[in-house]
């Protein structure tokens, strides 16, 4: 498969049309799609440094003094990917399609 259908993808995908587009709350389109990114990459990061940290814990041999190091960065990463989730679910649900209980936490 040769790069065009590509291009014409993200062509159409970043299109002035869809940038312009507004859904039933008054938002851009484009705006969800960066909702549901946030969302499953927050959900993966944190699942994975759960994963890490689990693992550390529970696995004496991996219970080095650099992977004491990983441990503590996955720590940071698990607060940052909660947070942006926290974001985001309080951001949707304080819109007014949120108010109106479309998403209810």
């Amino acid at each position: 498969m040769d790069g065009s259908h590509t291009r014409n993808v993200c062509a159409a995908l970043w299109s002035s049309d869809l940038l312009d587009k507004y859904s039933a709350d008054g938002r851009k389109v484009i705006d969800w799609v960066y909702y549901v990114l946030t969302i499953i990459t927050a959900a993966l990061s944190i699942a994975g440094s759960l994963t890490i940290i689990i693992l550390y814990n529970k696995i004496a041999a991996l219970q080095t003094a650099g992977r004491r190091m990983l441990v503590y960065l996955s720590v940071s990463d698990l607060l940052v990917a909660a947070g942006n989730l926290i974001g985001v679910i309080w951001y949707v649900t304080n819109s007014p399609i949120g108010r109106a209980g479309y998403f209810s936490v």
